[in-house]
């Protein structure tokens, strides 16, 4: 079976850029996959309605960071969230434009000595 990958996507006020990275995740040929959406204060009224039809879709979890924003708090904050072997950490303005990405990034085996193995994304994909 293939490993569970964690995708982590911190966002705040968003709802624009969002749904389209969330879209695109959606749609990857990896189907074992869980998004984690970790949301660091958002009030824009668009993004908490975005957040309420993401509650019908079973892959994706929003969990809250109510700390000062800090980008790698927050990221090891949605982790502490995830269940899989594999974390992707991914920018809340990026359209995964590949369907088969996913599976390319997470097709290698990871090191023996890491009980997860990260994978960081930052730029169109």
């Amino acid at each position: 079976m293939k490993p569970l990958v964690s995708i982590l996507i911190p966002a705040y006020n968003a709802e624009r850029w969002l749904a389209d990275t969330v879209r695109s995740a959606l749609r990857q040929s990896w189907e074992n996959k869980e998004i984690i959406i970790v949301d660091t204060g958002s009030s824009e009224p668009e993004t908490l309605a975005y957040y309420a039809e993401l509650a019908a879709e079973p892959s994706v979890r929003i969990v809250h960071f109510n700390k000062t924003f800090n980008y790698s708090a927050a990221c090891n904050h949605g982790a502490a969230f995830s269940h899989g072997e594999i974390l992707l950490f991914l920018n809340n303005d990026i359209e995964i434009v590949s369907p088969d990405w996913l599976h390319e990034m997470s097709s290698h085996p990871p090191a023996p000595h890491r009980e997860a193995r990260p994978i960081a994304a930052g730029s169109r994909c």
